[in-house]
């Protein structure tokens, strides 16, 4: 009998040792599997030990011309790069659209001799791309008076006077009406572009007035215009 209870006792101490290492591994943060290596140095440590230690920050100091260069702008702002780009511009040839115009006259309320009538548009195209200026001039071709063919008429007296020139493409500076621009030679001159000028398409009309002898009375009269470039 005391064999038994030797045996008893020792079995009951056995259950209470096992007992008693389920709840230490139960109250583990490690959880169950804990306890099969309790033995290791980490586990003999307690739960301090076993804290897990943040990883070493790198500390990289900023390029001073980087701050520099944004020092100045705002988080976000727009940024914008400028890039010059150079076209060759291969230049054309200088023209005169309108080289010829028959403008119909009408009788001035009152008068037998005086005749008058609107010049159309004369039209100069300059694309050489030098600006040397130009000159479009004019000259009487003709009369024609009541269908007859056109002669000059040495006594009749045909006067234009040139409208303000418009521009068709370009820029108004150095244009001139009714006279040659500085640097342009002299003589009837419809409209006219200074040196370092005139590039571009213009255009100038005007009024066309004619005076005929008393002794031409006429019924009709037209008055023809030749146009020259120079």
């Amino acid at each position: 009998m005391a064999r038994i209870r030797s045996v008893a006792l020792a079995t009951a101490l056995a259950v209470a040792a096992t007992a008693s290492l389920a709840s230490v591994v139960e109250a583990s943060p490690a959880g169950p599997t804990s306890g099969v290596q309790g033995t290791a140095p980490e586990a003999a440590a307690g739960p301090a030990a076993r804290a897990m230690t943040p990883a070493p920050v790198s500390v990289h100091p900023l390029d001073p011309s980087v701050v520099a260069a944004h020092a100045g702008s705002p988080a976000g702002a727009p940024q914008s790069v400028t890039q010059v780009i150079q076209v060759a511009v291969i230049g054309g040839p200088i023209e005169l659209a309108t080289e010829a115009a028959s403008v119909v006259l009408e009788r001035v309320a009152g008068s037998k001799t005086d005749w008058v009538g609107t010049l159309p548009p004369v039209r100069v195209v300059d694309a050489r791309g030098t600006h040397e200026g130009w000159a479009v001039r004019w000259a009487v071709a003709g009369v024609e008076v009541d269908g007859t063919e056109p002669n000059h008429l040495p006594a009749a007296k045909v006067r234009v006077e040139p409208g303000a020139p418009a521009v068709v493409a370009g820029l108004p500076d150095g244009l001139t009406a009714g006279k040659p621009a500085p640097g342009v030679p002299e003589g009837r001159v419809l409209f006219s572009a200074a040196p370092d000028s005139g590039g571009g398409t213009y255009e100038a009309g005007g009024t066309v007035s004619l005076r005929l002898p008393s002794s031409v009375d006429a019924s009709t009269v037209t008055v023809h215009l030749a146009f020259t470039l120079g």
